[in-house]
């Protein structure tokens, strides 16, 4: 955010050129081939690009231009295209905002979903990894259904209608998955900038974590010295004396209030450096490290606390294991967003069962056809929308260095 943008990234005039977004990076490298009524070529697939996938080169700069110069392209080309509705933004919500205008409208409205990125879904988009014959799947920026018991009326019936029956899906996620039960083997990365060599220690940590399995072998394996292996052992096994006393007396707020790092350290007396050990699970799940995330929360993840925090804790965890309900899918959320195109835009894949979404192929060509009546605008980054006289709305994007605006109802 702190890299300065040139003017030479931003050419406002009659030209309208944005070299930022047209001179983009191998990653979005495809979207520069224009062979198809949509736009994009026939082979443009972002699920399976790497690098950078959050904001990508292309996505942001024409918003930087506007945000931090105030620049934004002096004209544009006005296109013969109007809609009942245009959303901005093609994450779950976005989706969900088309999708509910659609059922009230009815199945010929016309809608047209913007969106700046290269691929819909927001933080919920699709990854794959293609490897020796095998396609793996990644669960992005957004992993799962957390929760769902503190979802809206409205939010549940949403999940129920595209296909996601939540208690039949939650008996086919292996009680393993992510960090419990023992099954499931990961590799503990450790790196040379702070444990002296990179190192993989692979095993079956979510057991391990509990006293479970080969847990002993597994924490002797750790690049950390010795006196923090027998504490880090005897944490787990439930040994050890805790350096401070926990306030029974408000116990749960002790859990809820206080950092797992404080906990770790102040507490337990481990190392700070020892307490990176499980930012790689709670990253995953919260997004921040073991400083940020309470006793609770990390516990939660699958961090070990329990054994020495005694009954009473344990009790406050059973109480509360409805908050601890969620349910995993292949690709996380990006199923949530990838069923909800495919309804709308019933082109753009086959089928219509969750089991058949996972592993289907979309055809990005499909996504923004004229005879189609959603259609989905990718590499788009809206920079104005204004009332008219008339009712309508004329809503202005740019889409790789050219200035585009339609009209739409709402």
């Amino acid at each position: 955010m702190g890299r300065h943008i040139t003017r030479r990234d931003f050419l406002n005039g009659a030209s309208i050129g944005l070299a930022g977004a047209a001179v983009i990076g191998p990653q979005s490298a495809l979207a520069e081939a224009v062979k198809s009524a949509s736009g994009l070529s026939s082979d443009y697939y972002p699920p399976s690009l790497t690098g950078i996938r959050g904001n990508h080169d292309g996505a942001f700069e024409t918003s930087h231009a506007l945000a931090w110069r105030g620049e934004k392209p002096a004209n544009y080309q006005d296109l013969n295209e109007e809609y009942d509705l245009v959303v901005v933004g093609a994450g779950i919500s976005g989706l969900a905002a088309a999708y509910f205008f659609q059922q009230q409208a009815g199945p010929s409205a016309r809608i047209l979903v913007l969106d700046n990125h290269d691929d819909f879904g927001g933080h919920a988009r699709r990854n794959e990894f293609h490897s020796q014959g095998r396609m793996l799947l990644g669960a992005g920026g957004s992993g799962f259904i957390q929760d769902a018991h503190l979802y809206s009326e409205q939010s549940l019936q949403l999940v129920e209608e595209l296909g996601f029956n939540l208690n039949e899906l939650r008996k086919k996620v292996d009680p393993a998955w992510p960090h419990g039960g023992g099954s499931q083997r990961v590799g503990m990365y450790t790196d040379r900038a702070h444990f002296g060599k990179d190192t993989i220690t692979n095993g079956e940590w979510g057991a391990a974590w509990y006293g479970m399995g080969n847990y002993r072998e597994l924490v002797e394996a750790l690049p950390v010295q010795r006196s923090e292996r027998d504490l880090l052992i005897q944490f787990i096994e439930g040994r050890l004396s805790l350096k401070k006393q926990v306030p029974a007396d408000d116990l749960g707020g002790f859990l809820k209030g206080t950092s797992y790092k404080t906990f770790l350290t102040e507490y337990v007396g481990l190392q700070d450096l020892s307490c990176t050990l499980w930012n790689p699970s709670i990253v995953l799940t919260w997004g921040v490290g073991v400083d940020s995330v309470s006793i609770y929360e990390a516990i939660k993840t699958g961090g070990p606390g329990l054994s020495v925090l005694g009954k009473d804790a344990m009790a406050i965890f059973a109480d509360m294991a409805q908050d601890m309900d969620s349910v995993w899918l292949p690709d996380g959320n990006a199923s949530l967003a990838r069923q909800m195109v495919r309804r709308l835009i019933p082109a753009v894949a086959p089928g219509d069962t969750v089991e058949d979404l996972i592993t289907a192929r979309f055809d990005y060509d499909k996504l923004d056809r004229p005879d189609h009546p959603v259609r989905l605008r990718l590499n788009s980054t809206v920079t104005n929308a204004v009332n008219n006289a008339d009712g309508s709305v004329s809503v202005s994007y740019v889409d790789h260095g050219r200035a585009f605006r339609v009209k739409t109802n709402h």
